[in-house]
């Protein structure tokens, strides 16, 4: 017997579109002020009926959004809120470490530098500081996105991943060529990344634009976690092997100057 393939009409997708921004007003009633509300406030601020509060308050406690208040009939957020806000404040916190040096790095070797995290399954770039020597060519800009299998940064956020996650990570795209240098085969990519790991650092050159080359060193957090990555990007005749050696430990400086201050001590967390 065949299986059916339901497909999700126009109308069920927009009553789950509704759905969503109906528990979004549930969880953004709370606040500071009022950390703890009941089923009947929750409903008033929300302009939400009775029965739909309490229907999507119920799977929103299913998942760890909110929580009862014990004692009462009141609500409160619970610990899923307070996983995702720290991903949130981490984020803020690296950028507020990494700057300074970021901009140091920038400043001693004249090239443009970047702050990278691994967001879903893309890298997005956190921040950007120009070097004297950039380039209009290196578009990569403050909350852009690039893809898993091109640049640096991308090999440096996936070589301490198990595979079995990269691989289900790289088969979310088609692996496009940018150049001719960019790697397509998922097999290749990925049996660079020992390398990349034992090593510390990573290189793209010409992967993502014609004649730019890119270095990228991991960031640590005191968990001993690859959490972002700082990399350096130039022309290419600037990053050749009389002064790629000098540019490969500055970023790897850069990088574990940034991985101190958030608490990485290497022989504790290694």
């Amino acid at each position: 017997m065949e299986a059916t393939t339901q497909t999700a009409t126009p109308q069920k997708t927009k009553n789950l579109t509704l759905s969503v921004q109906k528990a979004s007003r549930l969880l953004a009633a709370f606040s500071i002020a009022r950390p703890e509300l009941s089923l009947a406030e929750l409903a008033h601020e929300t302009g939400l009926s009775v029965s739909t509060a309490h229907r999507l308050l119920a799977t929103l406690e299913a998942e760890r959004f909110v929580e009862r208040v014990p004692g009462s009939a009141g609500y409160r957020l619970a610990i899923k809120v307070f996983e995702l806000g720290s991903i949130v404040l981490h984020r803020m916190e690296l950028n507020v470490v990494g700057t300074p040096i970021l901009a140091r790095l920038a400043t001693e070797t004249e090239e443009t530098t970047y702050l990278s995290v691994l967001s879903s399954d893309t890298v997005l770039c956190l921040a950007r500081i120009e070097g004297v020597r950039h380039s209009r060519s290196q578009f990569l800009a403050a909350g852009r996105h690039l893809p898993l299998h091109a640049g640096a940064a991308s090999k440096v956020l996936l070589a301490r991943l198990p595979q079995e996650r990269v691989r289900q990570l790289l088969s979310h795209h088609t692996l496009e060529a940018f150049t001719d240098r960019t790697i397509t085969d998922p097999d290749e990519f990925m049996m660079m990344l020992p390398e990349v790991s034992e090593q510390g650092y990573a290189l793209s050159e010409e992967e993502i634009t014609k004649g730019l080359v890119a270095i990228a060193a991991p960031i640590w957090d005191q968990t001993g976690q690859v959490i972002s990555a700082i990399s350096l990007s130039g022309a290419e005749d600037r990053f050749g092997p009389e002064t790629r050696p000098l540019l490969v430990d500055q970023v790897k400086d850069a990088a574990y100057q940034i991985s101190s201050r958030l608490g990485f001590v290497p022989t504790l967390t290694l």
